[in-house]
């Protein structure tokens, strides 16, 4: 093992909901596990919005804004949000 290894925190385990959620379309979210919490805010129309947003003419600033006020507010970054539909199978049954 590296020394970068050894004092890396360990991954979060993901909690029922959020296994259930990376499997198949799942629409149960556990209070205070971040992962649900960041699966919520990717399901989002703020999300939504902000990832649609035009960054090269400035159109949808002020949804990003809103975006990231919410992502304050629950503690999570667009990082998170953005691993989180990533692996959400609803995002795959959509497709």
């Amino acid at each position: 093992m590296t020394e970068l290894e050894l004092t890396a925190p360990p991954a979060p385990v993901p909690c029922p909901d959020c296994r259930a959620s990376a499997a198949a379309a799942h629409h149960g979210f556990r209070h205070g596990c971040k992962g649900c919490t960041a699966g919520m805010r990717s399901r989002s129309q703020e999300f939504a919005l902000a990832r649609r947003a035009d960054r090269r003419t400035g159109a949808g600033e002020a949804l990003r804004d809103q975006y990231r006020v919410l992502l304050e507010i629950t503690g999570i970054t667009h990082d998170e949000a953005l691993a989180a539909w990533r692996v959400d199978a609803i995002n795959r049954a959509e497709a």
